[in-house]
Formats: structure tokens, sequence, C-alpha cells
């Protein structure tokens, strides 16, 4: 009858064994599984994150703007080659001073001011001016600010903001 104990309590000590044996691998698969999620996450925002990066760099290639002060108004001109629409959100006019004059959909105070938009057929369309602006493939936008809003200050640098559905960068603009 000992015999027969023996042999019992070894049969239930290798069951409980097995039983832990197999709660340790189930919870080392969990483990893994939750951590490649994880990873697969990582990756995805990484790979979003460099697909933005590589639109702003390609916006900043494909559009370029220059800026003159000439006949008493700032006349500011972005022409767009990116294959996509993009919007001109807004313009930052910084003077040597250290004051700036910003234009947005924000800044209702700034009237009187005009965009000519030019289509590839070269086909113009003058209005007022009304951020944000739709600069399409090929068009060319030229904005005129009279000298009441410059004041005869010197400008030391002009930028622009550009907006897509995915991305925003804020472009400097060379002097003509």
């Amino acid at each position: 009858m000992k015999s027969y104990r023996l042999g019992y309590r070894k049969g239930i000590s290798s069951i409980v064994g097995i039983a832990a044996l197999i709660l340790i691998f189930i919870a080392i698969v969990a483990f893994l599984l939750t951590l490649l999620y994880r990873l697969a996450d990582f990756t995805q925002s990484i790979s979003k994150i460099l697909e933005e990066r590589a639109e702003s760099e390609s916006i900043t290639r494909a559009v370029h703007g220059t800026w003159s002060y000439r006949d008493s108004s700032l006349t500011i001109s972005i022409t767009s080659q990116y294959p996509q629409a993009v919007l001109i959100t807004g313009i930052t006019i910084v003077f040597t001073d250290g004051t700036k004059l910003t234009l947005s959909k924000y800044n209702t105070t700034l009237d009187k001011l005009y965009a000519t938009i030019t289509k590839p057929n070269n086909k113009q369309t003058t209005t007022n001016l009304q951020l944000p602006i739709a600069l399409g493939p090929g068009h060319t936008v030229e904005i005129q600010i009279p000298d009441n809003y410059v004041r005869n200050k010197k400008i030391l640098t002009v930028t622009i903001t550009l907006a897509n559905p995915s991305t925003l960068v804020a472009l400097p603009i060379s002097q003509a």
C-alpha cells in the first residue's frame, strides 16, 4: 500500500510540475506577443514620422519664394512646383529693430492687402489677401504689402508657413 501512495504522490507532483511549466510557457509567449505588438506600433510611428519629414523636405525643395521692397511696398512672390496643392497659412516679416508683422487668418486688422495668383497658363487673378491661400502646382502667388504696414523699417527676414494634410512647414524666403 505504501508503494501505491508513493507512486500516487509522484504522479501528482508530475502533473503539478507540468502545469507549472505550461503556465510559465504561456506567460513567456504572452510577454513575447506583447513585445512584438509594441514593436510593431513603434515601427509604424517611426515610419509615419519619417514620411512626414520626407514630405516636409520635398515641399521645401519644390516651393520657392522671394521678397523685394520697391515703390513703397513689399512684394512677396511664392511659386510652387510641388505636385499637390499646399496652403499658405501665414507670413511673418521680422524687422531689424526686433518687431515683426504676422499675417494669418486670425490677423483681421490688416486691410488693403492684395494677392495676385498666376496659374500655369499665365491667367492672373487679384483678390484681397485672405489666408490660407491654396498654392497649386505651377502657381505663383504675389502678395503686395503697402508701406504703411512696413513703415520704412529694414526687413531682416520673411518666412512663410505652408501646410498640407500631413505636415506643416516654415519656409524662409530670400530677398530678390
